[in-house]
């Protein structure tokens, strides 16, 4: 059956909100919203938000409903420690959710993410694109944006895992992220690629090294103070 299609939330003036990741793939892979996505993803540069300003308008937007906020917690030392805010969801009061996701500029690349992960671009421009009825904002080069997040977009890919099949992904170093991913690695025990996959973005964000009669082992220095998290 044929989704009814929702409108774009229109964030307000001042703000230039753009499509990413499966909103995008919508729009460029089958000119409209996935038929199986259960959300819609917009992107804002932090550069360029007033976040006391979007919050404000995120919390008084009727008919939206901003659900929650996620933030990426940044240790640089036992006392140096602050919070990055990455996220916000919102959801309509038809059902769909939205999630807004700010976009940090690092040298030439792009990164946005939850309080676990990042999803690391190659730096953009934006051009306005077609989808259901509007034109919003997205990503100049979108095939190689997609193409970073996914791999080979142009198949579809039942049962993709943004936590564990996209291509750019990077764990954040923060203590939320190891215990999770310390959990996750537990219940992936019947699912030894996916596990190996696990394993490496563990190895790449510090939490673990190699260790060679037990395989693996937790990173003694994985929050020193001269260990900095990748991308702080």
């Amino acid at each position: 059956r044929r989704r009814r299609q929702t409108p774009l939330p229109q964030i307000g003036a001042g703000f230039r909100p753009f499509i990413l990741s499966g909103t995008l793939l919508g729009a460029v892979r089958e000119g409209r919203m996935l038929a199986h996505d259960y959300d819609i993803d917009l992107g804002l540069m932090a550069e360029d938000t007033d976040l006391d300003r979007l919050e404000h308008l995120l919390h008084h937007s009727p008919p939206f409903l901003c659900l929650h906020k996620e933030s990426q917690t940044v240790i640089r030392g036992a006392r140096d420690q602050h919070e990055i805010p990455v996220v916000y969801k919102l959801r309509h009061a038809g059902g769909i959710v939205i999630d807004i996701f700010l976009h940090y500029r690092e040298g030439d690349q792009i990164w946005h993410g939850t309080a676990l992960y990042r999803w690391t671009n190659s730096a953009f421009t934006l051009t306005p694109r077609a989808l259901a009825g509007v034109t919003p904002l997205a990503p100049a080069d979108a095939e190689l944006n997609l193409t970073e997040n996914y791999g080979d977009w142009r198949q579809p890919k039942p049962g993709f895992d943004c936590a564990l099949d996209t291509p750019n992904l990077v764990l954040h170093p923060g203590p939320m992220a190891l215990a999770v991913s310390v959990r996750r690695l537990a219940m992936l025990r019947a699912r030894p690629q996916d596990a190996a996959r696990l394993l490496e973005q563990m190895a790449t964000a510090g939490f673990i090294t190699p260790d060679a009669a037990r395989g693996w082992k937790v990173s003694d220095a994985i929050f020193g103070a001269n260990n900095p998290p990748r991308g702080a």
